[in-house]
C-alpha cells in the first residue's frame, strides 16, 4: 500500500487533491451558513445551482478533459473553485452567492473525475486500489480535519477572511502541485 501511495508520479496529484478537497470541505461546511449570515432568505438555494452545475459540466462537457488531457484541466477546474471562494469573500448581493455557487459545482464537476482519471493513469493497475482508496481517504482527512480549524477560524477572523485565506490557500497548493508535475 505504501509503495503505492507514495509512488513520486502521484504527489502532485495528492497536493491537488487536498486543494481540491479542503476548498470542498470548506464550501459545503460555511457556504449556506455564510449566506445566510448575509441575510440571504433561501441559502440553500445555492445548492441547487451548484448541483445543475455540477451535473450539467459532466454531461455536456465531458468531452473536454479528453481534448484537453486531463492533467492540463486541473489548474483551471480548482481555479473555478478558488474563484467562487473569493466571490463568498467579498460577496454584496445574493447573486454574487448564486454565482459562486455555480462556479464551484462546475469545479466540483471536472475536478473529481479529472483526479481520478490522473490517480488511474499514473500507477500501476496492481496499485489503482489502494491508490484510489487513499485518493478518497484524502477527502475524509480533509473533511475531519479542515471543517473544525476552518470553523476555529472563522469564528475569530468572520466568514469572509475564511473564504479568502481558503482562496489563498488552495492558491499556493496549485503551485506546489504545478511544480510537482
Amino acid at each position: 500500500v505504501w509503495a503505492a501511495i507514495s509512488a513520486p508520479q502521484l504527489r502532485s496529484v495528492w497536493t491537488a487533491t487536498i486543494a481540491f478537497a479542503s476548498l470542498v470541505s470548506i464550501f459545503f461546511v460555511f457556504a449556506t451558513v455564510t449566506a445566510e449570515s448575509f441575510g440571504m432568505e433561501r441559502p440553500s438555494e445555492l445548492w441547487f445551482g451548484y448541483a445543475l452545475a455540477a451535473a450539467s459540466v459532466r454531461l455536456f462537457g465531458a468531452k473536454l478533459p479528453d481534448k484537453l488531457g486531463t492533467h492540463n484541466m486541473i489548474a483551471p477546474a480548482i481555479s473555478l473553485y478558488v474563484l467562487a471562494a473569493i466571490m463568498i469573500a467579498g460577496a454584496e448581493s445574493e447573486r454574487d452567492f448564486h454565482i459562486a455557487a455555480v462556479l464551484a459545482g462546475m469545479s466540483h464537476g471536472y475536478t473529481f473525475p479529472v483526479l481520478v482519471s490522473q490517480v488511474v493513469s499514473r500507477v500501476p493497475q496492481r496499485n489503482r486500489g489502494a491508490s484510489l482508496a487513499f485518493y478518497t481517504g484524502l477527502w475524509d482527512i480533509c473533511g475531519l480535519a479542515i471543517a473544525p480549524l476552518a470553523g476555529s477560524y472563522a469564528d475569530s477572523r468572520g466568514d469572509a477572511a475564511l473564504f479568502a485565506t481558503a482562496a489563498l490557500m488552495a492558491t499556493l497548493l496549485l503551485f506546489c502541485w504545478a511544480w510537482l508535475e
